[in-house]
Formats: C-alpha cells, structure tokens, sequence
C-alpha cells in the first residue's frame, strides 16, 4: 500500500520515489549501513576532539554549517509539506530542536570525558530508553522478554559505570553518567521525531524543524550559561565542522527514515553492531582498550540488545514486507 501511494505522489516532486528505493534494501544491508555511519562519526568527533577543539562550540558551528548548506535545499523540496502543516509544525519544530539540542550537546560533551569504546557500550541503552519513550508517546509495546532484556542492559551499564575506584569516580563515574543522559536525551528526541511523522510531518520537516531550533538554543544558551561564543571560532575551525556536518547529516538521514518506516523502538537496535565496529577503529586509531569490568558489562549491554532485536525481528520483518524489501 505504501509503496502505491509513493508511485502515485510522483508529480508531486518530493523526492519519495528515491525513498522508496532506498528501503527496497534487504534489512541485512540497513542493519549494516546504519552502526557503520554511526561508528565513523564517533571516530571522527574523538578525532575533532583529540585536536583540542572546544565541543560546544564546535556542535554549535557544526550545526550552523548544515542549516546554511543543507536546510534551505530541504525547504525547497519539502515546502508544500511544511506550509500544509501551517502552525502547528512549528510547536513540533520547537520541541523537536529542544530534544536535538540536548541530544547533540551531550553527545560531543560526554565523549569529551569518556573513551570512544566507553561511550559506545554505555550509549547502547539508547535501545532501552528508546523503546520506553516509544511506549508513551507512540504506543509501541514492550513484552516481557523486551523487559528482561532492558534489565540485562541496565545492569550491564551499571556495572561499567561502579567499577570505577571511588578515588577516580568524580572523574571518571560522572563522565560515564553524561553517557546515559545522553541516551535519556538521544531517545526521547526519536520518539518525539516518529510522534511528530505519525502528526503528518514529513521527514525532510522534521529535519529542518529540529536542526533549525537546537542550532538556535545552542547558539543562545552556550554564552549565556557555558561562557562560550561559538562565532569567535567558526571560521578557524570551518574544516573540522565541514566534515562533522558531513557524518552527521548521513546519520540523520539514515535515523529519520529508519524511524518513519520500521518505528522509534527499533532504531537502537539497528544501530547495534557499532557496538562491535567502534571499538575496533578505536583501537586502529587511538590504541583505546576496554577493562574487564567494561568487557562483562558491555557484553551484557550487548546481550540485552541482542534479546531485543529476536523479540522485535518477526515484526521488523513484516514492516519491511510491508514496505517492499526482502
């Protein structure tokens, strides 16, 4: 039915029918594209933040980068949408911004105070924090096995987080709890994003909405109550936000359709395998390693995570059917 409605809307000239290819991919193939996008700019913000930039200002620059480039090309594709919705899109954008801006804030400030292998074990509970918020705003529903599994997850984040030394908690402990408000943050900004699609905004609205907002909170609140004035280096670090808008917008991108299609819940547990794939570039290119304490409660994070994605992929699978893939 989907897939009829898009070759209907083909006059209409807003870009569905590449949409519609791109979900023809077999789920195996988006399972990959995603933690792989995802892996590569976790590398590339330690890498930005390993040369001494400040993180703040840089999510704020980079975020102006994508407005300026990227947000008047949508607006153009998507502007019937945008005008159909009339006021309301603007509540949406406004909440939408407010849920990105702490989302992106948290992502860099947290990866500032934590290893990139860290980071990515604690940042699993995405799928936990997800599949709740999805609950209450979506109505997606968690069964019992789903539960467990959260429970697995928990217990495997807690575990990372108190085997730091008491001595080194305020140092280390904190960092890895800006970890879990990130994913507090990261979740409810999914969640917000499929409430707003089910609304009948469009995934290039949101996109606008969202980036639009955080960039102007980033860009209000940072001086403010952080004492940072992103402009002063926008230009001096222009390279480093160029290529940090790059792997953002791609992770955007592939996050909004996910969502849209196969619902809010599921979007962490496709991202899984960064799981596996960012520890690995960490270590080719950082020389990071984990401690056991961090391998047993990263395999629990994972295995929580694996028990979510065999209770959701008959249903993943059907969504899929549903919208042409294989």
């Amino acid at each position: 039915m989907a897939v009829e409605e898009r070759k209907g809307s083909r006059p209409e000239k807003t870009g569905e029918p590449k949409e519609e290819r791109f979900f023809l991919l077999p789920h195996w193939a988006l399972v990959l594209i995603g933690p792989l996008l995802l892996s590569l700019e976790i590398i590339y913000t330690r890498f930005v933040l390993n040369s001494g930039i400040n993180p703040l200002a840089y999510t704020a620059n980079r975020n102006v980068v994508i407005v300026l480039i990227l947000v008047p090309f949508l607006y153009a594709k998507f502007k019937e949408n945008i005008r159909a919705q009339g006021a309301k899109i603007l509540g949406w954008a406004v909440l939408l911004g407010m849920a990105r801006f702490m989302a992106d804030a948290l992502f860099f400030v947290s990866q500032s105070v934590t290893k990139s292998t860290t980071f990515v074990l604690l940042s699993q509970l995405n799928v936990v924090f997800t599949a709740i918020f999805a609950y209450f705003l979506v109505g997606e529903r968690l069964t019992g096995r789903e539960i467990a599994a959260a429970g697995a997850m928990l217990a495997g984040a807690a575990a990372i987080i108190l085997a730091v030394p008491r001595a080194q908690f305020l140092g280390v402990g904190l960092g890895d709890l800006s970890v879990v408000v990130f994913c507090v943050a990261l979740s409810a900004s999914n969640a917000l994003s499929k409430k707003a699609m089910d609304s009948g905004m469009g995934r290039g609205s949101v996109f606008i909405g969202s980036m639009l907002f955080s960039t102007a909170f980033l860009g209000i609140l940072e001086p403010l109550f952080f004492g940072v004035a992103p402009y002063e280096t926008f230009f001096s670090d222009l390279p480093y936000e160029m290529g940090g808008a790059l792997f953002a917008v791609a992770v955007l991108t592939f996050v909004y359709y996910y969502i849209d299609r196969f619902g809010a819940s599921r979007i962490g547990i496709v991202l899984l395998s960064n799981t596996l794939i960012t520890p690995v570039l960490a270590f080719l290119f950082f020389g990071e390693t984990l401690t056991g304490p961090q391998l047993l409660g990263g395999a629990g994070i994972v295995a929580g995570a694996l028990l979510f994605l065999r209770e959701q992929q008959k249903a993943a699978k059907v969504l899929n059917a549903s919208a042409g893939g294989k």
